[in-house]
C-alpha cells in the first residue's frame, strides 16, 4: 500500500462534526429536490392517465348513443313508409317515398331491386354520395354510418330497405358536431386542469411536512451513525495499516531468506499439492519461472515434467559410473538436460499440528558427481595401464617360453610327416598323416597365440610411426573383407573425405586394427541371430566414415547397427583375454591389442554401445605436424595422454 492510499481514509476519518452535520443537512436538501420532482412527475401523470380515460369513456358513450338514436330514428322512418304503403292512400312505390319524406323530412330514394341504381331520389345529390358512402361495393341491406362532413346535409344514417318490389333508401341525418366530441373533450380537459392544479397546490403546500422534515430527521441520524463508524474505521485501518506492514516486513523477508542462494532450490505446496513456493535456486536449476509454475501446476505435475527421458546429446557425461544414494535422483530441466540432484522432502505443518503441505529442497550435485566419476575412471584406467604393462611383460615372458618348444614340436611332426610314407602301409599311414597334420595346425595356432601375446606385450615406445594416408589400409581391409561381409549380408560403407591429412600411425598394425574391430563385428551379427531378445536389423550395416576433428586429430569411425553390448560386456570389452565368443572362436585378444597399438601410435580408441543400438569405435590419430617421414620412440606424454 502507498503512503497516499494510507493518509486518505484517515483524511476522511478526522472531519468534525459540525462540518459533516452542514454537509448532511445540505445533501438532504439538495437530495429532496429530485425525490419531490419525481412525486409530482407521478401525481401528474397519475391524473393525466385517469383524465384521458375518462374523456375517452365519454366520447365512446356518446358515440354508443348517437348510434342507438339513429338506429331508433331508421327504424321509425322505414316503418312510416310501411304503413302508407299498407293504407293504399298512396299507390305507388314512388308517391309513398314522397309522402313519407314531407312527413319526416328525410331525404330518401328508390333503389333499383337488382342493380344499385337510383330509381327515384327526393334529394338530386343521392345519386352523386351514394358511390362515396357505400365505396362502390354492393348495398346491403342495413344501417351504414356515414357522419362526415364531405356529405353535406346527407351525412348522418343510411338505411336500406326492401319496399314493393325495390329497395327504399332513408337517410336520418346527423353532423359531426352533433356527436359532441369538442363538449366532452372540454369537460374532460377541463376536469383534468383542475385536478393537477389541485395536486399541485396540495403538493406544495404539504412538501415540507410530507418530505423535508422526515428526510432531514433520517439524515440527523444516519450523520450520527456515520460519524461513529468513521471512527471506528480510523481505528480499524490504523490497526489493518499496522498489521499490513509487519506482514510485507515479514513476507520480504521470507523471499529475501527463499532466495538468498541461488544452488539451492526451495518448493513449498499447499494440501492440494499445488506449487506455492518456487525460488530463484528452482529457477537456475530447473530452468523453469515463477510466473510458469506457481499456483498453475502441481508437485506432482512438475515432478512427471523432470523425469521425462532426457535428449541423447544433453545426457550426463558418465552417468553409469555415478554411483547414487538415498536423495539422490537423476532429474531433466526444462531445455532438457539431464541434471543429478539431491532432493529432500519434509511436511508442513499449520499452528495446530496439521499437515499444511510440503516443503522439497534441492541442489544441484551433477558437476560434483561428474568430477567423482571421471576421477573413478583416471583411478580404472590408471589401474587397468597397470594391468596391462604386467600382462605385457608376463605375455613377452611366456612366449618366449613357449615359442621354443612349439617350434621344436613343429620340427618333429614335419620330419614325421616326410618318413610317413616309406612305412608301407597305405592304410596305417593315412591315418598317422592326418593326426601329425591336426598336430601341426594346433602348433600353428598357438604359434599365432603366442605372436599375439608378444605383440601385445610389445612396450609402446619400441612402437615406430610413419606419416601415412588413411586410404590405402582402409581400402586394403575393404578388398579383403567386403565379399566375406556380403556372405553374411552385411553391407560394408566407406565414407572418407576427399583431402584428409596424413596421420602418425603404422599401415600394417593399422589395418591388423581395422580387421580386428570388422571382424568382430561381423562375429556380433552372427552370436546376435542366436538371441532371443534381438531382432536383426532389416539391413545389417557396417559403416566407415573418417572427419577431420580440429587441426590436431584425425577420427575414424566404424559403427555397426548389431545388437550391441550391455555395460558390464563394454566395460571389460579391452580387458586381455576377455571374450563373450565359443571356445575356440576367440582368444579374447583382439580388442586388447588393437588398444594397445593404436595407444603406440600417441592415438586412442574409444567404445560406446548401448544394448539392442549397435555398437561405435572411434579411432583417433594425430595429425603429421611436421615434414619428417618418421618419429621414433613417442611416449604416451606426447600423445597427449
Amino acid at each position: 500500500m502507498s503512503s497516499g492510499e494510507t493518509k486518505r481514509p484517515l483524511a476522511e476519518a478526522t472531519l468534525e462534526l459540525p462540518e459533516l452535520d452542514s454537509r448532511g443537512r445540505s445533501a438532504a436538501t439538495s437530495g429532496a429536490k429530485p425525490i419531490f420532482l419525481r412525486f409530482i412527475f407521478v401525481v401528474i401523470s397519475i391524473n393525466t392517465v385517469f383524465a384521458l380515460a375518462l374523456v375517452l369513456f365519454d366520447i365512446s358513450d356518446s358515440v354508443s348513443q348517437v348510434k342507438e338514436s339513429l338506429s331508433y330514428n331508421g327504424d321509425q322512418v322505414i316503418g312510416t313508409c310501411a304503413r302508407l304503403l299498407q293504407l293504399g292512400s298512396e299507390r305507388t312505390p314512388r308517391r309513398v317515398v314522397e309522402r313519407c319524406a314531407e312527413l319526416t323530412r328525410t331525404p330518401m330514394a328508390l333503389l333499383h331491386r337488382e342493380r344499385d341504381q337510383v330509381v327515384f331520389a327526393t334529394d338530386p345529390q343521392i345519386a352523386r354520395q351514394l358511390r362515396r358512402v357505400y365505396e362502390g361495393n354492393r348495398i346491403k341491406a342495413g344501417m351504414t354510418v356515414a357522419i362526415r362532413a364531405e356529405l353535406g346535409r346527407l351525412s348522418g344514417a343510411w338505411f336500406v330497405h326492401p319496399l314493393a318490389g325495390h329497395r327504399l333508401l332513408a337517410i336520418v341525418r346527423r353532423s359531426p358536431e352533433d356527436l359532441g366530441y369538442f363538449k366532452y373533450m372540454t369537460i374532460g380537459a377541463g376536469v383534468l386542469l383542475l385536478g393537477l392544479v389541485l395536486s399541485i397546490v396540495i403538493m406544495l403546500a404539504s412538501a415540507r411536512w410530507v418530505l423535508f422534515a422526515p428526510v432531514q430527521r433520517l439524515v440527523d441520524k444516519l450523520t450520527g451513525a456515520l460519524a461513529r463508524d468513521i471512527e471506528r474505521r480510523r481505528v480499524a485501518e490504523q490497526k489493518a495499516i499496522s498489521a499490513r506492514f509487519e506482514a510485507e516486513e515479514h513476507l520480504t523477508f521470507r523471499d529475501n531468506l527463499l532466495d538468498a542462494s541461488r544452488s539451492v532450490g526451495i518448493i513449498g505446496t499447499d494440501l492440494a499439492g499445488v506449487v506455492r513456493i518456487f525460488n530463484r535456486g528452482a529457477e537456475q536449476i530447473l530452468g523453469y519461472t515463477e510466473a510458469e509454475i506457481c499456483g498453475k501446476v502441481t508437485l506432482t505435475e512438475l515432478s512427471e515434467r523432470s523425469c521425462r527421458e532426457p535428449e541423447q546429446a544433453k545426457q550426463l557425461p558418465l552417468r553409469s559410473l555415478m554411483q547414487l544414494v538415498s536423495g539422490q535422483e537423476f532429474r531433466v530441466n526444462k531445455h532438457g538436460e539431464e541434471l543429478l540432484l539431491s532432493i529432500n522432502h519434509s511436511e508442513i505443518l499449520d499452528s495446530t499440528g496439521q499437515r499444511a503441505g510440503q516443503l522439497v529442497t534441492f541442489i544441484d550435485i551433477s558437476e560434483q558427481k561428474r568430477l567423482e566419476a571421471e576421477l573413478q575412471l583416471n583411478e580404472m584406467q590408471l589401474i587397468q595401464s597397470a594391468k596391462m604393462a604386467s600382462l605385457g611383460e608376463m605375455a613377452t615372458g611366456v612366449a618366449h617360453e613357449l615359442n621354443q618348444p612349439l617350434n621344436n614340436i613343429g620340427l618333429l611332426t614335419s620330419r614325421m610327416l616326410r618318413r610317413v610314407p616309406r612305412l608301407g602301409d597305405e592304410e596305417e599311414s593315412r591315418f598317422i598323416m592326418e593326426k601329425l597334420q591336426r598336430v601341426q595346425g594346433q602348433v600353428e595356432r598357438a604359434s599365432r597365440i603366442i605372436e599375439q601375446m608378444r605383440t601385445f606385450g610389445r612396450r609402446s615406445d619400441e612402437t615406430k610411426v610413419f606419416s601415412i594416408d588413411l586410404d590405402p589400409p582402409v581400402a586394403h581391409v575393404e578388398e579383403m573383407l567386403r565379399e566375406p561381409l556380403r556372405a553374411a549380408d552385411i553391407d560394408l560403407s566407406i565414407e572418407l573425405p576427399a583431402k584428409l591429412p596424413p596421420v602418425l600411425a603404422d599401415s600394417g598394425q593399422l589395418e591388423q586394427v581395422l580387421l580386428n574391430l570388422l571382424v568382430n563385428a561381423r562375429d556380433a551379427f552372427e552370436d546376435g541371430a542366436r538371441r532371443a531378445d534381438w531382432t536383426p536389423p532389416e539391413h545389417p550395416e557396417v559403416r566407415v566414415q573418417a572427419r577431420v576433428d580440429g587441426d590436431e586429430r584425425v577420427e575414424l569411425v566404424i559403427a555397426d547397427n548389431g545388437p550391441g553390448m550391455s555395460d558390464e560386456v563394454r566395460a571389460r570389452a579391452f580387458q586381455p583375454f576377455f571374450t563373450t565368443k565359443e571356445v575356440g572362436r576367440g582368444t579374447g585378444l583382439g580388442l586388447a591389442i588393437s588398444y594397445s597399438l593404436i595407444r603406440g601410435f600417441g592415438g586412442t580408441l574409444a567404445l560406446e554401445s548401448e544394448p539392442n543400438r549397435g555398437t561405435t569405435f572411434t579411432i583417433s590419430l594425430r595429425q603429421v605436424a611436421q615434414s619428417s617421414e618418421s618419429v621414433h620412440g613417442e611416449s604416451e606424454d606426447s600423445a597427449g595422454r
